[in-house]
This record gives C-alpha cells, sequence and structure tokens, in this order.
C-alpha cells in the first residue's frame, strides 16, 4: 500500500490512477499539508521532512492552528 509520504514523491502513482498528468505547482501549501506536523511527531517519518521544512510555519484551522508549534519538531 503506497501512502501519502510517499506518493508526494511521486507524481506517477496518481498519473497511473487518472490517466493524466499531475500538475501541483501551486496548489500545495501548509494548510494542506498541516497533517504532517502530528504524523510526523507521532511516528518520526523522515521521509516527509523536506516537505515540512518546505512549508514551515504550518497552520491549519483544522488541525488546531499553528501544528508546528503544537507539534513541530527541533
Amino acid at each position: 500500500m503506497r501512502w501519502a509520504g510517499v506518493v508526494l514523491d511521486d507524481r506517477g502513482y496518481f498519473e497511473e490512477k487518472t490517466g493524466k498528468p499531475q500538475i501541483w505547482a501551486g496548489k500545495l501549501n501548509g494548510y494542506k499539508l498541516s497533517w504532517m506536523e502530528p504524523y510526523c511527531a507521532r511516528f518520526r517519518y523522515p521521509r516527509l521532512k523536506p516537505w515540512l521544512t518546505k512549508f514551515r510555519p504550518i497552520k491549519g484551522a483544522r488541525t488546531g492552528g499553528n501544528v508546528t508549534v503544537l507539534y513541530g519538531q527541533k
């Protein structure tokens, strides 16, 4: 089973499923990826670190506001 951390690095997964190219430029942001901070705080998945670094501070109203402050790793 593939999950989001792998799929973010490999657009081919969704291209294969949809039959269409995946263009993410300008569509990803900290709000959409706010689930990553609590996930990484719990499971320490190093493959997501570049995404966290790129979008920090990550904020999401549905995940508790500034989740970098709540869950972020130092």
